[in-house]
């Protein structure tokens, strides 16, 4: 492989994209959470106090953190406020995932020959960001409604909540077409976990600066 590929996950809410990264990293590849990084800056003092000067003292909990169940009941229910809180939170998680991009661009994991040489960037509304340029390859991370409505339920999501959250993100179609890869997540984690490893393969016989790669199945 020459250089590091940077591999972005797309998908609906609920489709499994952190499974799929999950089993990308089991394969030895480096995946980069932006969700983590999110909830990191949350955690800083600068990034509490902007939130809490912004949305009021109602987002936080009893212990005075930040209730992000609170937090998310607020920004989603406006879109002018979901914005003002990217606002806060996305300068410092772009530039910490650009940082990593050139870092494995650099070839820090060059020559190797296997899933350690790709770095998935895991991050929400990948398909409106401009890190989607950054990336060689994109997999649609796919999952019957049924099934991800199922999800979301058992994480004590409210009937409708999954409409009303993807009603602020790109339709799935246009993700789909995007998306040069991919993956049904709908059955078993045997399933998926057989899907990904196919994926790896596909993408290491590759690698990147060989074109656009196209291959759905």
């Amino acid at each position: 492989m020459r250089g590091g590929m940077v591999v972005g996950l797309l998908g609906g809410i609920g489709s499994g994209k952190s499974t799929v990264a999950s089993l990308l990293a089991e394969s030895g590849a480096e995946v980069v959470d932006a969700d983590r990084l999110a909830h990191e800056v949350l955690r800083t003092p600068e990034g509490r106090s902007r939130v809490v000067s912004r949305f009021g003292r109602e987002v936080l909990g009893s212990d005075g953190e930040l209730d992000r169940k609170r937090l998310a009941a607020v920004v989603f229910a406006d879109r002018r406020s979901l914005e003002d809180l990217n606002a806060i939170i996305h300068p410092a998680v772009l530039a910490e995932i650009l940082a990593r991009v050139r870092s494995h661009r650099a070839g820090a994991r060059r020559g190797s020959g296997s899933a350690s040489g790709l770095l998935v960037l895991d991050v929400p509304l990948l398909s409106e960001s401009p890190l989607r340029n950054d990336c060689d390859a994109l997999v649609f991370v796919d999952a019957e409604r049924e099934v991800r409505q199922e999800r979301l339920r058992a994480r004590g999501w409210d009937s409708g909540e999954l409409e009303r959250r993807e009603s602020f993100q790109a339709p799935l179609e246009e993700k789909s077409r995007m998306a040069g890869f991919r993956i049904d997540n709908s059955g078993s984690l045997e399933e998926t976990r057989a899907a990904v490893g196919r994926l790896v393969a596909s993408l290491l016989a590759r690698g990147p600066g060989d074109g656009e790669i196209k291959e759905k199945g």
